[in-house]
């Protein structure tokens, strides 16, 4: 049986996330695996200090696909060894959908089936989780935000594309905000597209203006799930 990593090991490495050293809590957590002390909480760690050092390098395509898929390989590994952890649950539904901006439009649409179950199983076990409704707030938003040729297309991959409304999106991202008030600048911003889409354009004045108020620390308000392509899904 491998030997349990120690609490005090896990509060270092997430003061270490907090103060967005990422790649020092990285080694750390990798210290552990090579010292045989595998677990759920390592490897979702692991898979979030990826996604961060990756958010770290947006000039370096190549660089940034690594760090991805060896997030997404860690969140794999994390609910191997417990499948019922919501925290690997999450960072499993966000990194299939980052993995798939990667593999093509048709993968991330066959994809987007499972990101929206993996966040609904992490929402069953933590239902005021500030960054799961927001990604499933984003989710949303996307799938309602579909163009047409995306729609033609998705419905000929599939017999039963996703769907959602703006509506559903919105509920989700309010319920975010209200959880962990100005947590993201992006979820300010959806709020305010989200409104802007329902043709409640006061809401989404209201919503526009907080988000270029919002002082983001350049390192926490870089949301797990952000845009870095022009597709949607």
């Amino acid at each position: 049986m491998a030997e349990s990593t120690s609490s005090d090991i896990l509060t270092a490495v997430d003061e270490l996330h907090s103060a967005g050293k990422e790649k020092e809590a990285r080694d750390q957590l990798k210290a552990e695996l090579a010292a045989g002390r595998e677990s759920a909480e390592i490897y979702w760690r692991l898979a979030r200090e990826c996604r961060g050092l990756a958010n770290r390098c947006p000039d370096s395509e190549e660089q940034r696909k690594a760090l991805i898929y060896e997030a997404f390989e860690s969140a794999k590994k994390g609910l191997a060894a417990e499948p019922d952890n919501w925290s690997c649950h999450k960072w499993m539904g966000i990194l299939l959908d980052l993995t798939g901006r990667f593999e093509g439009t048709k993968k991330r649409i066959e994809n987007s089936f499972l990101v929206k179950e993996h966040f609904t199983k992490a929402l069953d076990k933590k239902p005021d989780d500030a960054v799961v409704l927001h990604c499933l707030g984003v989710w949303c938003y996307e799938v309602a935000n579909l163009s047409w040729l995306q729609r033609n297309m998705a419905a000929a991959f599939f017999a039963k594309p996703p769907t959602s409304t703006y509506e559903e999106a919105l509920e989700y991202l309010l319920r975010a905000e209200k959880a962990s008030p100005n947590f993201y600048a992006s979820n300010l911003n959806y709020i305010g597209k989200a409104y802007y889409q329902l043709k409640k354009l006061p809401e989404a004045k209201e919503f526009f203006q907080k988000t270029i108020n919002h002082e983001a620390d350049g390192h926490d308000d870089r949301e797990p799930i952000q845009n870095e392509d022009k597709s949607s899904v």
